[in-house]
């Protein structure tokens, strides 16, 4: 059985086909996921912000 933090990423994947997908909607959308509460939120959040970063910083060191 999947554990909660793999039902919610697949739900998020299934509703919103991709992390661009997903890092798109407002914070309205996301709160009517099941099992979605203001901590989780905030944990995607910055996880999607890391990846924006960490995007980001490889693409100036692949392209200076």
């Amino acid at each position: 059985a999947k554990n909660p933090a793999e039902k919610i990423a697949a739900e998020l994947i299934d509703k919103f086909h991709s992390l661009r997908g997903i890092a798109s909607q407002p914070l309205e959308e996301l709160t009517r996921i099941a099992g979605l509460g203001q901590v989780k939120l905030c944990r995607i959040a910055a996880a999607l912000e890391i990846g924006r970063r960490f995007a980001n910083e490889t693409s100036k060191q692949t392209n200076p």
